[in-house]
Parts: structure tokens; sequence; C-alpha cells
């Protein structure tokens, strides 16, 4: 009877965990003849960003004898991936009209095993009374799973950019 080499299991549980996951890299995809016409639609899928569009509504009314303005608030949203694997950005902001009072920015993260996904943090790197600047980091990826414990096949990091301003307008954008 014929042994089995390390590689040919090797290679064969990556092959069965790509089939299963259906998930990797755009490249990966083009590079890996062996992946069916269904596994390069999640992939697509995986790689196409998806927008949310904007849902703004009123916060405070003042008093009729108040001379305060009105703060309004407003809500993007940005989601990639599918039901193996996905990132999801949700940027919030109370504007005035004319100055931001305030804005933040929250990430989700999800994946059935063996994907992953990590919601790596986000950071606000410019803030004035008008504009405030976001940034998302993710990294996503896929792994096997071998006698010796999870091996990741593909990992990619991912960011978003955010601007919000002080009339109610906001944008957001996946930089890969």
């Amino acid at each position: 009877m014929r042994r089995a080499s390390v590689l040919t299991i090797s290679s064969v549980a990556m092959s069965v965990a790509l089939t299963v996951l259906g998930v990797t890299t755009t490249a990966s995809a083009s590079a890996a003849p062996e992946l069916s016409a269904e596994q390069k639609a999640v992939i697509a899928q995986l790689n196409t960003p998806y927008t949310v569009a904007k849902a703004a509504s009123k916060v405070v009314t003042p008093a009729a004898t108040s001379s305060a303005a009105s703060v309004y608030s407003a809500r993007l949203q940005l989601y990639r991936g599918s039901v193996l694997m996905w990132a999801r950005d949700t940027m919030n902001w109370y504007y005035t009209g004319s100055s931001l009072t305030s804005s933040s920015l929250q990430q989700e993260a999800g994946f059935v095993f063996p994907n992953t996904s990590q919601a790596k943090g986000v950071n606000r790197y410019y803030a004035s009374s008008t504009q405030h600047s976001w940034r998302g980091n993710y990294t996503i990826g896929a792994g096997v799973v071998t006698p010796w414990g999870a091996v990741t096949v593909y990992s990619q990091d991912y960011s978003t950019n955010w601007n919000v301003y002080g009339n109610g307008a906001g944008n957001g954008s996946w930089n890969n």
C-alpha cells in the first residue's frame, strides 16, 4: 500500500478548504484555474465594496425663543464581503449645517471558520470645525486546518477612508 506524502495531503487540504470557503484574493483567483465559476463569483463579491445610502435626521430642535442652531445626525455604512466573511464600517456624525459637533466610526467583522475577518481599529487623523477624517483598518483571510493546527493560507489588509462635513455631506470608500 502506497503512503500519501505530506505535501499531497496539504495540497488536498488547501484545495478542499478553498472549495469550502470560496474565498481568496482576486490575484489568486486568476492564478488558480481549478476554481469553479461559483468560487470566482464569491471572490469577486468579497472584493466588491457595497455602500448603504446616507440617512439623516434632526436630533435637537431648539425652543422657539432660542437662537441656537438645530443639530442633525447622519449615518453612512460601507460593507464588503459575503456570508462567509464580511466587514462593515458605520460612520455617524452630528452637524448644524455649517459645523460639526461630533463624529464616530464603528467597525463590525464576522466570519465562518476557517475564514478570518478582524477589525483592526479606527483613528481620526484630521479634525476641524467643518471636517473630520477617519480611517478604519481590517485584516481578512482564510486558512486550513492541519494536524498541527490552523494555517493561514491567505491574508489581506483592507482600510476605509471617511470624510464628513459640517454641512451634512459625507463620503467613505474602501482603499483596496
